[in-house]
């Protein structure tokens, strides 16, 4: 009971009531709003014309896919989900409810964050709160399901309508229930015509039938069975035609029939249309167009091949999914625009656009969009013919770029650029181009461009391939200055149009290659010496005599160099005298034989005292005027350039080797890389001359000893001893030659990094690339020469006969090689192997070679095997290693044993082609042979035999006995 002497307190004590049961209900609404399976509720005002959510339930995430707290802090994560062409609509919508105060009431199709498309209901009633402001109470409400299914049961109807085949419906005892208009259009009856039992569906649709034929289709019907055939039949008018027809039963629930279902095609001009069929088809497919069939809806229905391309989906992905998939999000509501249009009958001709390829590249595309009509005339689809032209746009927008930066453009280049016009006048120029041919500006335009060149011919056949190919790519040319001087350039070149794709003239850019091209012939120059020096190794090991010694080396010279003649002189210990020991080529018969040059004395000759005591190269450029050389001597032999090389072994000066340039020949002193060339051959040849000597001397001495027959063996040791010093100081030589030879490759390989690493900012990528090529070959180089010392130090060696565990050795170098192998999955199976008598330490390096060699070429395998058999064939005991990798073609096998002979790039297979080398050298010398079978991509297996009297009695039953 209220107090009636506090009427105050009873009015707070009412109001907090009230305001708790507001607090209450509010509570159970939101409660309930959370709860809604598929439905949400929400608040919302408008300020400052934007929307701002009062509240939202949690049922927004279920639908929409945001969570309610981002509506709250940005309500256009939701509105914007909602489709642009509706949006409008839905402000408008607002607003009348805004000025109205009256609810609303909108279906919206919004698109989800995860890209789901959903059908919403939205019914909003507006109110003013206690402020006057507008707040609308609303309820949005999932209706995708039901819409999808309206639509689909109208699809249904109006595709029954439509259809183009007939469709007549019965009830059981034959009466009339359906008929649609194709019917009527195919048979000329209307479904009032048969109001009334007036007509039968025998003589609608089976009127030319014989009794029997219609019985059998009756008896089908009933045995709930159905019938399908093409029969003749006649129209209302008394017309004949074909028609195809299929009468089936129709079931209740209970599983009885309850009507009969008949469909009739007219066919009569099936054939025609079938053809026709195929050769639209044809035209469809063999088209560079992408065509694309949709239904009205925007459903791909149909796809050619050139789509496929363009887009790259094949048919089977894109049928049955919406166009809006071959477009960025950006061009949908283009998308629905154009769908607009073609179902109001209208066209749209070559619109571009923007599509989207299957790997996700944005592409330029033209689009033609016309209506698909049926035989009414009614429109049943969308036809689309789509022209890619991004490589057209590209090209408009680097003409359009071209026009406006032109200039500025070709002034910043620090490459000769410049225009001509399509009859090869030169048309603009920038400064680069100036000072390459030293021309000014106002000179070169309107001269022929080609006139500047060393071959103007060869450029006018580069422009001319401009136009046939639209551009050209490093196009060799050399530009001739004023003054002479010639420039090694590239040239890129491409044909600029104007908008309506006429060709103005040609755009050309210059690299100056001179640089480049310099270094390559360097380093190609560098490769060649390599290889002579290689060439001489091999035939210096085989000489028998001074000869066999300066032939090849005059061989390599002209080859390499260009000298004709070559002579070698040894001096005399005390330096006195030289003497003409060999010479080769076109003036050595007048140097061995002319008395002058017999026997010459060093002192007093300026130019041979330099020569007697230079450790380095002598040149004289011109022999007729330098005040050193002997002019008597010099007019006897017409000498112009001469060279002279000191031949130094272990710090002695033996001699001299000269070369150099006779009479017409003119001057023509070496370059420094020449120089340092015939400096390494000298080298090479100190070796050999010297173990000539000692080998001519030792010679001498047996001779003497035969002929005088005294102190024999004293003096054969002696000689020996001499010989066997030789040898040393041959692979101290060896090492020392290595060790010359590395100095410079370091130093080549240390300076070339240091410019890469501190000057790489100075240097462009082509620079960097070349400085790269010189490492590279520095490296191989330093390789090349480890290798020629091991192979040769294989040669020299001793042979140390034990008794070898072949078995035990094999599976040593296997163990220590599966270690390292590139390939986990490596399988090195050895068989039962005999021992042998050998080498051990030498036989131990043919299986590290063969067994390398094995896993090197078949690393590639996903199992990679490597298997060691041997088995007793006659005298013999032959071992083999096999793999399973890369293989060789049987037709160069002997190469496989050559020294750096090599049936794979070093691009595939790293090494220099030593170690078959080495192996065959090794069995070779145990008095064994070595052979190998293989094919390309099957594998290799490598042989080698040793003599099986050498081995020891055992019990080996690994092979057959004889």
């Amino acid at each position: 009971m209220k107090n009636s002497d506090s009427p105050g307190q009873d009015a707070i004590a009412d109001a907090g009531m009230v305001l708790a049961e507001l607090r209450e209900r509010e509570a159970q609404l939101r409660s309930l709003g959370d709860s809604l399976p598929d439905s949400y509720l929400y608040q919302y005002t408008v300020e400052a014309g934007k929307p701002m959510f009062l509240y939202i339930s949690s049922g927004v995430e279920r639908v929409n896919g945001v969570r309610p707290e981002q509506v709250l802090q940005d309500p256009m994560c939701l509105m914007g989900q909602i489709e642009p062409g509706q949006l409008a609509a839905y402000i408008e919508a607002q607003a009348v409810s805004e000025r109205e105060l009256s609810d609303f009431e909108m279906e919206l199709h919004l698109c989800r964050p995860d890209g789901e498309w959903r059908w919403l209901l939205v019914k909003s009633r507006p109110r003013k709160n206690a402020e006057g402001q507008i707040v609308w109470d609303g309820i949005a409400t999932d209706i995708t399901g039901r819409h999808l299914f309206e639509t689909e049961i109208n699809r249904l109807a109006q595709a029954i309508e439509q259809n183009p085949t007939g469709i007549l419906i019965t009830r059981t005892d034959g009466t009339l229930d359906f008929m649609n208009e194709a019917c009527s259009r195919i048979s000329g009856y209307r479904f009032a015509d048969a109001y009334g039992g007036n007509l039968t569906v025998r003589n609608i649709l089976f009127a030319k039938m014989d009794e029997a034929g219609y019985a059998e289709v009756l008896a089908r019907l009933h045995a709930g069975k159905t019938w399908s055939g093409t029969v003749r039949n006649r129209r209302r008018n008394g017309d004949e035609y074909w028609q195809q027809a299929t009468v089936a039963p129709v079931f209740d629930n209970e599983g009885k029939v309850a009507s009969h279902l008949y469909l009739v095609t007219d066919v009569s001009g099936q054939k025609d249309a079938e053809a026709m069929r195929l050769r639209l088809a044809a035209i469809v497919e063999s088209s560079h167009d992408a065509i694309v069939g949709k239904n009205l809806d925007g459903i791909i229905t149909s796809w050619n091949k050139a789509a496929e391309r363009i887009y790259g989906y094949s048919e089977d992905e894109v049928l049955g999914r919406h166009v809006s998939v071959l477009a960025p999000p950006s061009r949908h509501a283009e998308i629905q625009q154009h769908l607009d249009i073609v179902r109001a009958g209208g066209t749209v001709v070559n619109r571009e656009s923007e599509r989207v390829r299957k790997d996700g590249a944005v592409i330029h595309v033209a689009l033609t969009l016309s209506p698909i009509r049926d035989a009414t005339g009614a429109i049943t689809g969308i036809s689309t013919i789509v022209r890619d032209v991004t490589e057209k746009k590209h090209l408009e927008e680097e003409l359009r770029q071209a026009g406006a930066y032109n200039r500025s453009l070709i002034e910043a280049s620090l490459d000769p650029l410049v225009t001509i016009s399509p009859e090869g006048k030169i048309t603009d120029v920038n400064q680069a181009t100036e000072a390459v041919t030293g021309c000014a500006r106002a000179e070169l335009i309107g001269t022929d461009f080609s006139d500047y060149f060393t071959e103007p011919e060869h450029a006018r056949a580069g422009y001319r391939k401009v136009f046939q190919e639209n551009s050209v790519r490093d196009y060799p040319l050399s530009i001739r200055h004023k003054d002479g001087h010639i420039t090694e350039v590239l040239y890129n070149a491409s044909v600029y149009r104007d908008e309506n794709g006429n060709a103005l003239g040609v755009f050309a850019a210059a690299r100056d290659v001179t640089e480049r091209n310099k270094a390559e012939k360097e380093l190609l120059q560098n490769q060649h010496h390599a290889e002579s020096l290689l060439r001489l190794s091999r035939n210096f090991e085989m000489a028998q005599s001074y000869r066999d010694v300066l032939a090849p080396a005059g061989d390599e010279i002209r080859r390499v160099i260009g000298y004709q003649t070559i002579w070698v002189f040894l001096f005399s210990d005390d330096r006195k005298y030289a003497y003409p020991l060999e010479a080769s080529g076109a003036m050595s018969d007048g140097i061995l034989q002319d008395e002058v040059t017999a026997k010459l004395t060093i002192p007093g000759d300026p130019m041979l005292e330099e020569i007697a005591a230079a450790d380095h190269i002598v040149v004289v450029a011109d022999a007729l005027t330098d005040p050193r050389t002997n002019k008597e001597i010099v007019s006897h032999l017409k000498n112009r350039t001469i060279v002279n090389v000191p031949i130094i072994f272990m710090d002695k000066h033996l001699g001299s080797v000269g070369t150099g340039t006779f009479g017409d020949e003119g001057v023509r002193p070496p370059s420094p890389a020449e120089e340092q060339y015939l400096l390494a051959l000298a080298s090479h040849m100190a070796v050999t001359l010297d173990r000539l000597h000692l080998f001519f001397e030792r010679r001498k001495a047996e001779a003497k000893i035969t002929e005088l027959n005294r102190d024999l063996e004293q003096r054969v040791e002696e000689r020996t001893a001499q010989l066997e010093a030789a040898n040393k100081e041959l692979e101290a030589f060896s090492y020392s030659v290595s060790h010359d030879l590395r100095t410079p490759l370091r130093a080549i390989d240390g300076f070339s990094r240091i410019v890469l690493d501190e000057y790489a900012d100075k240097l462009d990528d082509e620079g960097k690339r070349l400085l790269n090529i010189v490492r590279n070959n520095s490296n191989r180089m330093a390789q090349l020469i480890d290798d020629i010392l091991q192979f040769s130090r294989t040669g020299r060696l001793e042979i140390a006969f034990t008794q070898v565990d072949m078995s035990g050795l094999a599976h040593e170098v296997a163990q220590e090689l599966q270690e390292t192998a590139p390939n986990p999955a490596l399988e090195i199976r050895i068989g039962e192997l005999p021992q042998v008598n050998g080498d051990r330490t030498m036989l131990r390096q043919v299986f590290v070679n063969l067994l390398a060699n094995a896993i090197k070429f078949s690393r590639a395998r996903e199992l990679p095997v490597v298997e060691v058999k041997a088995e007793r064939i006659g005298e013999e005991i032959i071992y083999s290693v096999r793999d399973n990798g890369a293989g060789f073609d049987m037709r160069y096998q002997e190469k496989l044993f050559g020294v750096f002979q090599r049936l794979h790039t070093v691009g595939e297979f790293e090494g220099t082609g030593i170690g078959l080398a080495i192996v065959k050298r090794i069995v070779t010398r145990h008095g064994g042979r070595v052979w190998a079978e293989g094919k390309v991509g099957e594998g290799a297996t490598i042989y080698f035999a040793l003599p099986a009297a050498q081995t020891a009695a055992m019990d080996w039953q690994g092979g057959h006995h004889d």
